[in-house]
């Protein structure tokens, strides 16, 4: 174990600094990996900037695999958002589970499916 103290007993103030300066890099580095699992969990992919419309969304607990670019259907409504700004859209009139949602990326529209079934 590496002592913080000198030969006097004392705690010498470089140790310390580098002590403190290695405990705040290893936090800041904890802290990056954190925030990039929890995007991966929630999109599927490692990054730190999701795109709107990610390959997996998690909707209500429950995750849905991207499918084909779509047409948004008439009479449904936005329900929430992705982590990276896309626009998700379920249908209003099947209360429960949605098994199809549908995302909006600008311009582009995709269709979500539930994995596991309802």
């Amino acid at each position: 174990m590496v002592s913080i103290r000198d030969s006097s007993g004392r705690i010498s103030r470089v140790r310390l600094s580098l002590t403190v300066a290695v405990i705040a890099i290893l936090a800041v580095l904890f802290s990056l990996f954190n925030r990039l699992y929890a995007l991966h969990d929630q999109t599927g992919k490692w990054t730190y900037s999701p795109s709107p419309a990610p390959p997996k969304i998690v909707f209500a607990d429950r995750d849905y695999d991207r499918g084909t670019r779509q047409a948004l259907p008439t009479g449904w409504v936005m329900v929430d958002r992705t982590p990276g700004g896309g626009d998700v859209y379920a249908s209003k009139s099947h209360p429960g589970t949605p098994v199809l949602l549908f995302v909006r990326d600008g311009d582009e529209t995709w269709a979500y499916g539930l994995i596991g079934g309802p």
